[in-house]
């Protein structure tokens, strides 16, 4: 989608109230957007995330992670699981993520 018309879109929805801007924002990005193609990266962003905690700390084993900004996807702090993390909180102020989207997430895998 072209940067001006996406850019004209959220700031439409973001002039909404909140009781309405989340449905209709979920509703675009169901719509318009592609959450399975953006799967793939996160996992390996989560991957390189977890060789860092591997290099400079202790490793994923057992710790505990805080994702702020969840946003549609699950899958850091899926992947995050899947690597020894212990504990687990992801927090975002908006409302986006679906049961649809964590199913998505969980048949990639």
């Amino acid at each position: 989608m072209n940067w001006k018309m996406k850019a004209l879109v959220q700031n439409t929805v973001a002039a909404l109230p909140d009781r309405l801007a989340q449905p209709v924002y979920y509703r675009i990005q169901k719509k318009f957007g592609d959450p399975a193609s953006d799967i793939g990266p996160r996992y390996r962003s989560a991957a390189r995330m977890g060789a860092w905690a591997r290099r400079y700390h202790q490793g994923m084993d057992d710790a505990s992670v805080l994702e702020t900004g969840t946003g549609r996807a699950i899958d850091v702090p899926i992947a995050c699981y899947l690597m020894g993390a212990g504990k687990i909180v992801s927090v975002d102020l908006n409302h986006y993520l679906r049961p649809e989207l964590i199913r998505q997430s969980l048949r990639y895998l």
